[in-house]
């Protein structure tokens, strides 16, 4: 009846079939949860706490290595406009270079036409 009906639902949360076994794993279960029970709630608190304190520290060392990826993202970003900056400034004088070089051609050929 009900008696067996609890045996045969702790024998598959035990996972085994020895009665023995199962009756003595019952035995440590009840022991810890009666302990549990009595244990002060100060003791309950300080367990809280210390999960808290370790969520706590673990947030914390999360925030601070989100922080370091972004300062290594704004340095090698900053240093890329710097690059593209640099980029720009050299291909800019590679054209006024090269203007003024054919500027230079046209009047040497316009004054070698000339004579």
């Amino acid at each position: 009846g009900k008696a067996h009906n609890e045996y045969e639902r702790l024998r598959r949360e035990y996972g085994d079939d020895d009665p023995v076994v199962v009756a003595a794993k019952l035995k440590v279960d009840t022991a810890r949860a009666k302990r549990d029970e009595t244990k002060p709630l100060a003791l309950h608190v300080k367990d809280a706490e210390r999960q808290q304190k370790k969520a706590d520290d673990m947030l914390l060392q999360l925030e601070e290595d989100t922080k370091r990826q972004q300062d290594i993202l704004e340095a090698a970003s900053k240093e890329l406009v710097e690059v593209q900056a640099k980029k720009v400034f050299w291909q800019e004088t590679k054209e006024n270079t090269a203007s003024k070089l054919l500027a230079l051609r046209m009047q040497q050929a316009a004054a070698t036409d000339g004579s």
